[in-house]
């Protein structure tokens, strides 16, 4: 499977998901996203087990092993700007292709950056376009994800909707924002 119609599989399951707005922590809708994805990807990659699911979906993690895995990531999935790290919430690695950690970027990654919008979305929406901007200097392609506590009214969706077209064409980073 290429990575871009994995990261369109992932987005199309985020966008059909009902998700359960019970957060206290931004962590806890990374949790949600982290426990979707890993459903989708075992489907997708056909896998069996989750010893190679552990590989390529990686999160901060509360367990010892998990957080070992992702600081053995930083090296190839951070982005660098003017001396400070972007590091994504989640990072996807398709098994089996290697990671060039010189290469300015990586062909078989996807970057996952996460919001959780209390009140106002607009200031959510700029953080996350920056860091998703930011990451697909590294990544071969990023999601991005803001979910609102508060309705989001048509005429902000519509505007939304053409930001995430122009994201998608021009930066292959997919960007969600939806209410829960």
């Amino acid at each position: 499977m290429e990575i871009i119609a994995l990261a369109k599989r992932l987005v199309s399951g985020l966008k059909e998901r009902r998700f359960s707005g019970n957060y206290k922590y931004e962590s806890d809708l990374e949790e949600e996203v982290y426990s979707i994805f890993r459903k989708i990807i075992k489907a997708e990659l056909h896998l069996k087990g989750d010893k190679k699911l552990n590989d390529i979906i990686i999160t901060h993690g509360k367990e010892e092993p998990e957080k070992e895995r992702w600081t053995a990531t930083k090296g190839w999935q951070d982005v660098i700007i003017a001396g400070c790290r972007n590091t994504s919430d989640i990072v996807i690695k398709l098994p089996g292709r290697p990671i060039d950690q010189d290469s300015p970027k990586h062909c078989n990654t996807i970057a996952v950056q996460l919001k959780y919008a209390k009140n106002r979305i607009t200031g959510a929406i700029q953080t996350i376009v920056g860091q998703c901007l930011i990451a697909s200097l590294r990544h071969s392609t990023v999601i991005g994800i803001v979910l609102s506590k508060k309705k989001i009214e048509a005429h902000e969706k519509e505007r939304i909707t053409n930001l995430a077209d122009r994201l998608e064409k021009y930066h292959k980073v997919f960007l969600i924002v939806r209410d829960i």
